[in-house]
């Protein structure tokens, strides 16, 4: 395997994993009040750019891990928007 292709599945990982943390923090806690919903749809729409670029070029590394971390993030948003109505029904 060539060395650039192991740095490109590396970095892949390290991005994609970036976001799950803060998806672990979300649903343990319960709660997602910090958490920026326009900073995650403007990543959206980047990751899913980059899963375009990686269609076109035929990229599977870059098609794979971009949608991986477009994935994260709409579970992301997902428990904002079901915390946060959790939450104005609790208060």
């Amino acid at each position: 395997m060539e060395p650039v292709i192991i740095l490109s599945i590396v970095a892949g990982i390290c991005s994609s994993m970036s976001f799950l943390p803060q998806v672990i923090k979300t649903y343990k806690d319960k709660e997602a009040e910090d958490i920026s919903m326009s900073m995650y749809a403007i990543v959206i729409i980047g990751l899913s750019l980059w899963t375009i670029i990686g269609i076109i070029y035929q990229n599977m590394a870059m098609v794979f891990f971009n949608g991986l971390a477009v994935s994260l993030c709409v579970v992301e948003i997902s428990l904002k928007l079901k915390y946060h109505k959790i939450n104005k029904r609790g208060e």
